[in-house]
């Protein structure tokens, strides 16, 4: 175990970049679940991968230290059973508060101590709230510095003996169910159809961008058969096959001007027949009765 060095670095909060920030940027998207404290002090993060360029420890005798995702955190949190695994060692006794927060709200808070110069896990499974998310949030761990001596916090390429959180792993969204009904089938087509080029659907990949079109048919599609839960756990039914009738009643994108103009020719064809053989009708002289010829 590593053990607590007699001086400790005493660097100034750092709070770096808020959700804002990180959209702006091109942050890249990821799922809840496992986030390492990575980065040395002067710029702490929290990754989904460990740390791979050295350990680091900081410690601090008042306020706070902060650690926020680098990646932007990506749809729904399932769930509030949130778990805190820190590693702290204290020059004699320190009493650490430890936060959780989404978008700048707590949604998770637990309290631990340090006795020992020997950096030693904290570990805390807390119910926290389960936020509501859509798009992209940040996600921040707030360690602050209660009361008691000098503590410190130990992260880093240390094996095993590294600090991390764990976030609830996100549902499995219900991406194609536009009408919200729990199962995508072929009413969230029809749904689709009423909705081309309207600016947004109800569970939509958020990688379909623009207007509701095609993109959107193609997640119906991969998606159709599917049932969602609250749990978050899924039950799907076979794909449609083209000789299905469901396949067979719901054309591809790319047929639909072809139908409409096969449609129409039909129509006018139909029109144009009926037309002529009124036309006939009037045309043609009246059959006069005839009696049969006398024997």
């Amino acid at each position: 175990m590593a053990q607590i060095p007699d001086r400790l670095i005493d660097a100034a909060t750092v709070r770096v970049v808020a959700a804002a920030v990180l959209a702006l940027c091109g942050a890249q998207s990821v799922s809840a679940g496992v986030f390492y404290l990575t980065g040395p002090p002067t710029s702490k993060t929290l990754s989904t991968t460990p740390e791979s360029g050295g350990v680091y420890q900081e410690g601090w005798s008042s306020a706070s230290r902060s650690w926020l995702n680098s990646v932007a955190l990506s749809g729904d949190i399932s769930g509030s059973t949130y778990e805190f695994h820190i590693y702290a060692a204290s020059t004699s006794t320190t009493n650490f508060l430890a936060e959780i927060r989404v978008n700048s709200e707590v949604v998770a808070t637990a309290s631990f101590s340090a006795t020992s110069t020997t950096f030693l896990p904290q570990v805390r499974l807390v119910t926290g709230i389960d936020p509501m998310l859509t798009g992209t949030a940040s996600l921040e761990l707030r360690i602050t510095h209660s009361s008691g001596s000098v503590g410190s916090v130990l992260w880093g390429d240390t094996g095993s003996d590294t600090s991390f959180i764990r976030v609830p792993d996100p549902p499995a969204l219900a991406r194609g169910d536009y009408n919200d009904d729990g199962t995508v089938d072929a009413a969230d087509y029809v749904t689709w159809r009423k909705n081309i080029g309207a600016p947004s659907l109800p569970n939509r990949d958020p990688t379909n961008t623009g207007p509701i079109g095609e993109p959107d048919y193609n997640t119906w599609r991969a998606h159709f058969g599917q049932s969602f839960t609250g749990s978050g756990s899924t039950s799907s039914s076979p794909l449609p096959t083209p000789h299905s009738p469901l396949a067979s009643a719901v054309p591809e994108p790319s047929t639909f001007p072809l139908l409409i103009t096969a449609g129409c020719g039909t129509s006018a064809f139909s029109r144009c027949f009926q037309a002529r053989c009124k036309s006939r009708r009037l045309s043609r002289p009246a059959r006069r009765n005839r009696l049969p010829p006398s024997n």
